[in-house]
């Protein structure tokens, strides 16, 4: 997986890989927060992805914001669209699943 190179800001993936490792894949939803705020609001997919390995595998946007009710420290689509929109339209909730998909999915 590459960083999102055409978002001037975002964390590169390789950092957030290891910021989520270091917290054993649980960043709680104000950590995202901030870390998304101090970087421009750009969330990278392997945020999403360490948050979706541990419920085995990728999961659809439906299910990740019944995930975030139930587990209170993930992003549901929601959020997600309104990060984007925020940001200027840079992330769609679409594009974000069909990355991980196409990129960190078996």
């Amino acid at each position: 997986m590459e960083p999102l190179k055409s978002n001037p800001g975002c964390i590169s993936s390789a950092k957030l890989y290891k910021e989520a490792k270091s917290d054993h894949g649980r960043i709680s939803s104000a950590k995202l927060y901030n870390e998304a705020k101090s970087n421009h609001g750009c969330i990278s997919s392997a945020l999403l992805y360490k948050q979706e390995k541990s419920y085995h595998g990728c999961i659809s946007s439906a299910k990740l914001y019944k995930q975030e009710k139930s587990d209170h420290g993930c992003i549901s689509s929601a959020k997600l669209y309104k990060q984007a929109k925020s940001d200027l339209g840079r992330i769609s909730s679409a594009k974000h699943y069909k990355k991980i998909t196409l990129s960190l999915c078996p």
